[in-house]
């Protein structure tokens, strides 16, 4: 996996080791992740292609994939730009 397959809402590996959350991401270039635990607020710009491992997926996309292949199948082209974390 890499950084453009997260989601807001998900919990990565970070650089450190620890366990973050992924409170923001902006795929827009450049892609920017905000990544938090307790007492602590990161923000980055990871290079396209960064590998992550995402230990656990707290988001459900299931809806959000499901407007995507709407919009797809209507012959429109669906562009993510941003996810905020609300939980």
């Amino acid at each position: 996996m890499t950084y453009e397959d997260v989601h807001a809402g998900d919990h990565v590996h970070g650089h450190d080791g620890a366990v973050w959350g992924v409170a923001e991401i902006d795929h827009a270039p450049p892609l920017r992740v905000v990544l938090v635990r307790p007492g602590h607020r990161v923000q980055g710009w990871p290079p396209a292609g960064t590998p992550v491992t995402i230990v656990h997926r707290e988001a459900d996309t299931g809806a959000e994939a499901l407007a995507w292949q709407a919009l797809a199948d209507a012959g429109l082209a669906p562009q993510l730009l941003g996810e905020r974390f609300a939980g």
